[in-house]
Formats: C-alpha cells, sequence, structure tokens
C-alpha cells in the first residue's frame, strides 16, 4: 500500500469517527432537552403541561428547600414573587403568547409552591391559563 493510500485511509476512518461523535452527542442533547415554559408548546408535541407537570415532579419534590425550589422553577422560566401570604405559599409566573388559528392568546403558567413547617416544600403543583 502507498503512503498515500494509507495517509487516505487513516483521513477516512477519522473522518466517520468525528461524524460518529457528532451524531452520539446530538443525540444525548437531544434526550435532556431542558424544559421552560416559553419553549414548551414548540418543544413537546402537544404535551406541554404533562411535561411542565413532569419537570416540577422531578425538579421540586417535597422536601427540597424552598430557596432551592424557587431557583428550579425560575430556571424553566417563572419569576418566583416574594410570598406576601401568612401560609408562605409561593406563586411563581410565566407569561408567553401562543399562536391559535387566526390569533395570538395570551398563556400564563403557574407554579404554586406550598412550604411544610421546616422551611422544605411540601408540595408543587402547576397550572396553566
Amino acid at each position: 500500500m502507498t503512503t498515500f493510500i494509507a495517509n487516505s485511509l487513516k483521513t477516512a476512518l477519522a473522518g466517520v469517527a468525528v461524524v460518529g461523535l457528532a451524531l452520539t452527542a446530538s443525540a444525548a442533547t437531544a434526550s435532556t432537552t431542558h424544559f421552560t415554559f416559553i419553549g414548551a408548546p414548540y418543544q413537546f408535541d402537544g404535551h406541554p403541561m404533562a411535561e411542565a407537570q413532569g419537570y416540577i415532579a422531578r425538579s421540586v419534590k417535597p422536601g427540597t428547600p424552598m430557596p432551592l425550589a424557587r431557583k428550579m422553577v425560575a430556571k424553566a422560566g417563572a419569576y418566583c414573587a416574594p410570598s406576601r401570604r401568612g401560609d408562605g405559599v409561593v406563586d411563581c409566573t410565566a407569561e408567553t403568547f401562543q399562536r391559535v388559528p387566526g390569533a395570538f392568546s395570551d398563556v400564563v403558567w403557574t407554579v404554586r409552591l406550598v412550604p411544610a413547617a421546616d422551611g422544605t416544600v411540601a408540595s408543587a403543583t402547576v397550572s396553566r391559563q
């Protein structure tokens, strides 16, 4: 085998390896898509509420410290106002516009964080209006 053919073969094999790594990285990235309230209607094939509920269930489990829960909800794009209620319940909202046939609709996502007596999350719920 000539040096030219050997080098060409090495270059081709290196290219195949790089393409394989790129495809593997793309698949890994797609499977770990970060949830956001703004992107939910476009990312999840018509099931944004189920994805929102799943994200909150995975990220804000009972027992999670309230400050961390607020950060996880904010990471998804919701604003958590300071609680003004005596019971410490925190309402976080994300407001988006969604195109419906012939118009735009205002969509408001609300995540309600209910604290336990020890300052952790007792429950977290998601609603959409």
